[in-house]
């Protein structure tokens, strides 16, 4: 960077700074000179005269805080995160009415219609139509769900809320896709078809994109937990209540072992009373059944896939179908003697011969 002197002056810097001190002061320079000498003796004597060393002295500035500062450890990042996830959450049996009332789903024509929207198969460009295309191979089923979650997820109205539980249900169906020994590369097509339907564009990357179905997972893996500490049924329909989009889970939820725990333990859990809202749970699974069919797999490998250790058999999707094909909700209770361990060959150990 080239210096610009006053004057265009072309000395040394020596005789630089001299010919600024005359300007300043208007004093020939001899003068200047001896007034520097005389300030130079002042400085000294005065020096001398403290205790303070001699010497140049540095001291350092520290700007002053706004405020007091907080005795308080700081506040985990998920805390905050998911502060108005805790606080929008029902904690009475009046508040649980409301929130039903506010989405739809205090009737059993609310909750058939609600199960009808999660369950609806939309005809892609192509004329596929999920399980129902005339080719029903595992990739048409999977690209064609992403882009009738992606289209619904995109919609204005008032399921609006309600469709942000679906991309749950269909990345659950891709955890299951690839637990059949589908390939991975294929999923995540199918999972880019979704998040261009839903938003125009997609910049997701390989490892984004399997985060988003290691997030469905903890979820389920988080429904379980509540519905063991009491919740039942509704440990499925609060995440539906709750609106909250793939992100949230992703990005804000913890998923370390002990933050997850003090995560589960902040969610109010009481008895919960029959309900007709208990003869069609929205557990996720279910839904993935339905969205599969039974031509493309089976119940116990959704199960298998999902790790579930709740409404695990079987007759649990047996009961869910039939009541949902019935169209006839009745007061009921998922009670603690549905929970059975995991339907999965046990490993024997072997052991060294001696």
């Amino acid at each position: 960077m080239r210096t610009v002197r006053i004057d265009n002056f072309s000395g040394n810097d020596h005789a630089y700074i001299a010919y600024l001190y005359t300007t300043v002061t208007g004093l020939p320079l001899p003068q200047c000179i001896h007034q520097l000498e005389e300030e130079v003796k002042v400085r000294r004597s005065q020096s001398s005269q403290s205790p303070q060393p001699r010497g140049l002295c540095f001291e350092l500035w520290v700007p002053p805080k706004q405020g007091v500062p907080s005795d308080r450890p700081p506040v985990d990042g998920w805390k905050k995160s998911t502060k108005t996830f805790f606080e929008g959450l029902p904690k009475t049996e009046d508040e649980w009415h409301e929130k039903r009332e506010s989405l739809h789903l205090s009737t059993a024509d609310d909750i058939l219609r609600t199960a009808d929207f999660l369950t609806a198969v939309r005809r892609d460009n192509n004329g596929c139509s999920g399980a129902h295309a005339a080719e029903p191979t595992l990739q048409l089923a999977l690209t064609a769900f992403g882009r009738n979650v992606g289209f619904n997820l995109a919609s204005d109205g008032i399921r609006r809320l309600t469709a942000r539980f679906l991309p749950l249900v269909f990345l659950a169906t891709c955890c299951v896709a690839i637990h059949q020994g589908h390939p991975v590369e294929s999923v995540d097509a199918a999972q880019i078809a979704f998040l261009k339907a839903s938003r125009g564009t997609c910049d997701e990357g390989p490892k984004s994109l399997a985060k988003d179905r290691a997030a469905v997972r903890w979820l389920i893996g988080e429904m379980q937990r509540l519905f063991r500490r009491g919740l039942r049924h509704r440990a499925f329909e609060l995440f539906l209540l709750a609106g909250r989009g793939m992100h949230f889970y992703k990005d804000d939820c913890p998923k370390d072992p002990k933050a997850n725990a003090e995560f589960t333990a902040l969610i109010p859990s009481w008895d919960v009373e029959p309900e007709i809202q208990a003869s069609l749970p929205f557990f996720i699974p279910f839904f993935v059944m339905l969205h599969f069919g039974e031509g493309m797999v089976q119940y116990l490998t959704i199960c298998e896939a999902l790790e579930l250790n709740i409404l695990n058999q079987e007759d649990d999707f047996r009961r869910f179908q039939q009541t949902y094909a019935s169209r006839k909700l009745v007061v009921y209770q998922l009670t603690v003697s549905c929970i059975q361990p995991p339907n999965r060959p046990r490993k024997l150990r072997k052991h060294a011969p001696k």
